[in-house]
């Protein structure tokens, strides 16, 4: 394979309060004038005691008092005769108190959000309290939205792996040289037959008025007819003919370089050095074509950038005066 460097986070319980008895002593008739009856009847008990506080037993009331009685004094010569009625029995107290209001509880802390776009924290727990309100239960944490993943390649324009054929690709020949299917693991398309001469042979796709974008592939050179800095294999991007293109070139001097031609003028640069590239290695090539400037990348690792004066067309395979095969192509809007 080719030797390409990675280099390049308690209630208080208040008792009962007991009623007071307003018992007042029965009155004696007096002699003459009869006397008038018994004292009135006891009061009833006081106001009821309250209820103990936080949930004890209510207080009881006070219980009711009898009336006093009392007997008629015997009459005056002239009198009036018999006592008066006993006063009626006072009335007994009221009920007990309310029970004491029960002790609220609060409701759990809420839940802490979730990290990276996790759940939402859960609620709390109710709080418990004896004849107590319920309490209100702990709101939902707020989940912090998860980062977002690295940025995804746009819209696909092109994608070809062979499997179907290759009616989308339009062949430019050089001499005896061809094109077509084969297989190397999985059917891939061929350049063969080359011969020594750094005419371009090629295959193109795509459309002329693309502009930005990336183009992928893998590329194996099968062998070579000569050492040459024109004799490659590669892809390339802005294909608008044989005389107007940007590619990135495996060259048979065993270097990569980003080929560019410009109106029939060539430029190899940036050039890799020696040792880069060998023959029946599979490489992954890529090229970026944005706005004025190309950027080549090798498995991966970038070999350097170049400016673009062509600015827009399609896609190309290209191999002057090597054999060489090609698969997986792919070109996306960067």
């Amino acid at each position: 394979m080719l030797a390409f460097s990675a280099s390049l986070a308690v209630p208080l319980a208040c008792g009962s309060e007991t009623p007071a008895t307003d018992d007042d002593d029965v009155n004696e008739g007096g002699a003459g004038a009869g006397a008038r009856g018994g004292g009135r009847g006891g009061n009833g008990g006081t106001t009821p005691a309250k209820g103990g506080e936080g949930g004890e037993d209510p207080g009881h009331g006070g219980t009711t008092t009898s009336g006093g009685t009392a007997a008629g004094g015997a009459p005056d010569e002239g009198g009036t005769s018999g006592g008066v009625t006993g006063g009626s029995g006072g009335t007994g107290g009221a009920t007990g108190g309310n029970g004491g209001k029960g002790g609220s509880t609060s409701g759990g802390d809420s839940g802490s959000g979730g990290s990276s776009g996790g759940a939402a924290g859960t609620q709390g727990g109710a709080g418990s309290g004896e004849a107590g309100t319920v309490a209100t239960g702990g709101s939902g944490g707020a989940g912090n939205a998860g980062s977002g993943g690295g940025g995804g390649l746009g819209n696909v324009l092109f994608q070809d792996d062979f499997e179907s054929g290759s009616s989308a690709w339009t062949t430019h020949v050089a001499g005896n040289a061809t094109w077509g299917l084969t297989t190397d693991g999985s059917t891939v398309y061929e350049s063969a037959n080359a011969a020594p001469s750094s005419t371009f042979h090629a295959a193109s796709a795509g459309d002329l008025a693309w502009t930005d974008v990336r183009v992928e592939a893998r590329v194996k050179i099968v062998s070579l007819t000569g050492a040459s800095s024109s004799y490659f294999a590669g892809i390339c991007a802005r294909f608008q003919d044989l005389d107007n293109y940007q590619c990135l070139a495996l060259r048979s001097d065993d270097r990569a370089c980003i080929r560019s031609r410009y109106a029939g003028i060539s430029d190899n640069s940036p050039v890799t050095p020696s040792g880069t590239v060998m023959v029946g290695t599979w490489y992954d090539l890529r090229i970026d074509a944005i706005g004025p400037v190309v950027t080549a990348y090798i498995d991966g690792v970038e070999i350097g950038t170049a400016p673009d004066y062509v600015l827009s067309g399609g896609i190309a395979l290209a191999s002057p005066g090597v054999n060489a095969v090609f698969d997986d192509v792919r070109v996306t809007v960067p």
